[in-house]
């Protein structure tokens, strides 16, 4: 059976990391807020109340699509107005010449769901289309933005219909085209970590470089939001795991111990290569070897077939039983399942 490409993509794939780490980083109102403000117009940016963003608890994008985008739509108030705001991530190999397209389709679709909750309203709330576009070949954006572009008309008739005709565009962010300097730029904390590794890590040998530029930025992420990164990190980038480790040592001995967890979890899954299969058999035998001696201390000597047994755990059964050493009365409350 042929491989799956990294990032490739199959819809039949339980993980899809791009939409993971999108979806768990943009669903801060403060996240949302920072990517409007490096892309609306200043005119526009002033008017909304950035006070008030309420996120949204839907999607646009059919599965089958999920693995090539990924959504989030927040409601917000614009010059006194309701307003929604639609933030579509585009992490396809090559910029997609229907996008305007999808995009009005989407906007309808929101449109259509407005009105479902609020039947009486005889009028539609603003909503501002943003594509975030990191394309995994590097090139930038080729397509147009606007919807008028793509209808097959000559000139003349497109300017006599130009009334008739949907002209609707998107705010485009096409990562390909802005450096490090300027996405390190940017506010707050966890777009600058989102933005950057969408655009450095998938297939980057060397990704330890453009996280140490991160690491201040890292340290401030949730838990739940450290794993994300970390098993995007280990999924997406052909970066060997010891040469991340010198920029993990910086980020303190919890997300240390959360990379190498991460890191054994998706070895055991099949989600990642061998180039991480050694440092996880390591660090799950250190361990190993680690609580059998403290077992030892506490209780005696362990029986070699529970040795044995505690060898063939995995690193997170470990951790479990590591934390009941100090507090278990017998050597059977720590091993028992």
């Amino acid at each position: 059976m042929a491989k799956t490409p990294k990032g490739s993509g199959d819809p039949k794939r339980p993980d899809k990391p791009h939409d993971a780490l999108f979806r768990q980083m943009m669903s801060h109102p403060d996240a949302v807020a920072g990517e409007l403000r490096a892309v609306l117009p200043e005119e526009v940016a002033a008017q909304i109340d950035w006070t008030w963003m309420q996120p949204q608890s839907c999607s646009f994008v059919s599965a089958e699509l999920r693995a090539r985008f990924s959504d989030v739509l927040f409601a917000t108030r614009w010059a006194g107005r309701d307003a929604l705001v639609y933030v579509l991530l585009e992490h396809q190999r090559r910029s997609d010449p229907l996008m305007a397209f999808r995009m009005l389709a989407y906007v309808v679709r929101i449109w259509e769901r407005h009105l479902e909750t609020n039947p009486d309203e005889k009028r539609l709330p603003a909503v501002i289309p943003v594509v975030v576009h990191a394309g995994t070949d590097g090139k930038p954006w080729s397509h147009s933005v606007e919807v008028a572009d793509l209808i097959d008309v000559e000139p003349a008739m497109a300017a006599a219909l130009s009334g008739v005709l949907p002209r609707m565009g998107f705010l485009l962010d096409d990562l390909a085209t802005v450096d490090a300097a300027a996405l390190l730029a940017r506010r707050p904390a966890r777009v600058r970590v989102v933005l950057m590794l969408l655009k450095s890590a998938p297939g980057n040998q060397h990704l330890e470089r453009d996280l140490s530029a991160l690491i201040a930025d890292l340290i401030t992420l949730t838990s739940a939001e450290v794993d994300r990164v970390l098993e995007y990190i280990l999924v997406v980038s052909d970066t060997v795991v010891g040469d991340l480790l010198p920029v993990i040592d910086q980020l303190g001995p919890e997300i240390k111990e959360a990379f190498v967890t991460t890191a054994d979890r998706l070895r055991v899954e099949g989600r990642v290569e061998g180039r991480v299969q050694g440092l996880a058999e390591g660090r799950t035998a250190g361990r190993a070897e680690m609580l059998i001696e403290l077992l030892s201390q506490r209780f005696g000597p362990v029986p070699t077939a529970v040795a044995d047994a505690i060898r063939a755990q995995s690193s997170v059964r470990l951790q479990e039983m590591g934390r009941r050493v100090l507090t278990a009365a017998s050597l059977d409350e720590v091993i028992a399942e």
